[in-house]
């Protein structure tokens, strides 16, 4: 009786071939890779490199796990890119119709004009795209040979089953109703995109600060930020399947940088949505009720100062007389007097036949900050845009000037005094005089607000990064 597998008959493959082979013959069955074990398998899963025993298979292979790597870094790009799933569809939290609607997500990102199939053309305007490098045709006819599992009967291109099939070898996982998929301090190690079902995300003290679903991502702030550690917990819900994205796969997959770009404005959203949700979960809360015309706080106000989160109702922003923007249910007003310890910027009148509102003291206020970090920097990095988008909106009016898209983008030329195409330390300084109670801003705050500005994170603060920033005050 043999005590292991014949290996001498392997011999012409590679190491981690021969592992797995080892392992999936143990005699032993609790010893034994299950299928599960062996579908993570560094061979299954093309993370081992080759030797060089058959005679250039492993320059093929390596040509070959590259192109599937570049096709994988687009559908991931697809996923981050594409329109929310929720917006198009019901919920539903069906496995595999679901599954569907995902792989769908991505391919149609791919085939835009709706052939029902994706050709050489369509994978290398998405490619060049995600990898910011010109894709050959030639690159192009490789990456669709290379995505096929075997020859099509069809010449017109990739098919949704031929996505399914690339699609299937990333990470799926499953996990039960009630399972925790990550906890607060545990490494960050992967992002995951939801196939099915609902989780939640949790506080370190156990609040419930947001509910995610098919088609949404979580997980990746840690992989953004310079920790590599979790400050949220991730508890399912409902059983729950999803696509993991390690962190190795993550950092290759982040070569396009308006991929990195739009995964981080949805993580800093949502990370401010939390934060919300967070400071309406207080138990100090204290409930106000105002009347049409009736002021919140004025502008210059010194004294006792609190945060307000709108409940019901429709609320005017004012600065010298004139109306900056509204407040609705959802939103706060505030935070950025407490936060800079400044009088107020504007004066907050109820507009509607009344005003539904919770209060929080400014002591409790930062209170909560202190305890949550993370939360604290995502609620400071609103109320620096906050600021400066108020700012401009000031000084379109000091011009007598609309406050439309065209006249943003005439302010931003104006306050660009050098015409150098981005703003300065000194050009934003000269832009928050217009504040008027705020004016004297400290260069550290300064610092801090043009950081806030750069959205896209290439050190200048350009005329794209503030009509992108605009859209989030609309």
């Amino acid at each position: 009786k043999r005590s292991s597998p014949p290996m001498h008959l392997a011999s012409h493959l590679s190491p981690s071939a021969r592992d797995l082979i080892r392992k999936l013959m143990d005699r032993d069955p609790n010893k034994r890779l299950t299928a599960v074990a062996a579908l993570q398998h560094p061979w299954i899963r093309g993370e081992t490199p080759t030797s060089n025993i058959i005679e250039g298979s492993d320059r093929k292979l390596s040509m070959y796990q590259e192109l599937r790597e570049k096709l994988a870094s687009g559908i991931f790009a697809a996923l981050v890119d594409g329109d929310n799933l929720r917006n198009k569809t019901g919920e539903n939290d069906n496995r595999e119709q679901s599954l569907t609607h995902l792989l769908k997500r991505a391919f149609e990102v791919f085939d835009e004009e709706g052939k029902g199939f994706v050709n050489e053309a369509d994978l290398g305007r998405i490619m060049t795209k995600v990898t910011g490098a010109s894709i050959s045709p030639a690159d192009s006819k490789d990456m669709m040979t290379a995505a096929k599992e075997e020859p099509s009967r069809s010449s017109l291109g990739l098919s949704l089953s031929d996505f399914s099939q690339l699609f299937s070898r990333l990470s799926q996982q499953h996990y039960k109703k009630g399972d925790y998929i990550y906890n607060p301090g545990d490494d960050g190690d992967a992002m995951y995109f939801i196939n099915s079902g609902k989780v939640e995300v949790l506080t370190k003290k156990g609040h419930l600060v947001s509910i995610l679903r098919h088609g949404d991502c979580f997980g990746e702030g840690s992989l953004l930020e310079d920790r590599n550690y979790r400050i949220t917990a991730a508890r399912c819900s409902t059983p729950v399947d999803v696509i993991r994205v390690s962190k190795n796969d993550f950092d290759r997959y982040l070569k396009s940088s308006s991929t990195k770009r739009s995964l981080k404005l949805k993580w800093k959203a949502r990370r401010l949505a939390q934060a919300k949700q967070l400071i309406r979960l207080q138990s100090n809360l204290t409930k106000r009720q105002f009347l049409r015309n009736e002021v919140v706080y004025h502008e210059g106000d010194i004294g006792k100062k609190s945060m307000f989160l709108v409940d019901d109702g429709t609320l005017e922003v004012k600065h010298g007389g004139e109306t900056l923007h509204k407040l609705s249910s959802g939103d706060s007003f505030g935070e950025s007097s407490l936060l800079f310890q400044r009088p107020r910027s504007s004066t907050v009148v109820c507009a509607s036949a009344s005003c539904s509102l919770h209060e929080l003291s400014g002591a409790d206020f930062f209170a909560l900050l202190e305890s949550d970090p993370v939360h604290a920097r995502a609620l400071s990095d609103m109320c620096r845009k906050r600021m400066f988008h108020k700012a401009v909106k000031s000084y379109l009016l000091s011009q007598k000037s609309g406050l439309g898209g065209v006249e943003l983008v005439k302010a931003f030329h104006d306050v660009d005094k050098d015409n150098s195409g981005s703003l300065s330390l000194s050009e934003v300084r000269d832009l928050m005089l217009h504040m008027g109670n705020n004016s004297a801003i400290p260069e550290k705050d300064l610092r801090e607000l043009l950081e806030s500005l750069d959205l896209d994170e290439d050190g200048i603060v350009s005329l794209n990064d503030i009509l992108e920033m605009s859209k989030a005050f609309k």
